[in-house]
């Protein structure tokens, strides 16, 4: 005999018994719901999940497609802007005394060399007003504490 015959055969009681098991011997009138119903229905809720991310996602890739499109057709600069953080300009007054709104324009670039390697005193930035600076802050220093001192020592 052919499998076929076979196979009907096998499916038969199958179907039988997955008919028993979905019925789960409960009744629709007694408001049991069958088993494969209660897992359907446990499912059916993703698809409501499913359908709120794709209503999201197909806003989101309009609004993109939109911006791109503002982007792509604005025409460009004639000009190429070249940003340079570390370009500090330093307003000094002119140098023939006046006080106005015209002032000169120093720049000075930090950071142009390698840190690494640089013996002191050959660095980028031209520190003497920095190192005058604490040399004085250091002098008034040890002038208090002789003060302090001269003056413990005549008590």
């Amino acid at each position: 005999m052919p499998r076929g015959f076979y196979i009907t055969l096998a499916l038969v009681p199958l179907g039988l018994a997955a008919l028993k098991f979905s019925h789960d011997g409960g009744n629709d009138a007694d408001g049991v719901v069958p088993y494969l119903t209660r897992v359907i229905g446990d499912w059916s809720a993703y698809g409501d999940r499913w359908t709120a991310r794709n209503a999201l996602h197909t806003t989101m890739i309009e609004q993109a497609a939109h911006d791109r499109n503002l982007f792509q057709s604005t025409r460009g600069s004639a000009t190429v802007e070249l940003k340079f953080p570390e370009y500090v300009p330093l307003f000094l007054p002119l140098a023939d005394g006046r006080d106005d709104w015209l002032k000169a324009c120093v720049c000075r670039i930090f950071n142009t060399g390698s840190p690494y390697n640089v013996p002191a005193g050959h660095g980028g930035a031209n520190l003497d007003t920095l190192i005058a600076h604490y040399e004085k802050e250091n002098r008034e220093v040890e002038e208090r504490k002789a003060r302090a001192l001269e003056t413990s020592r005549r008590e």
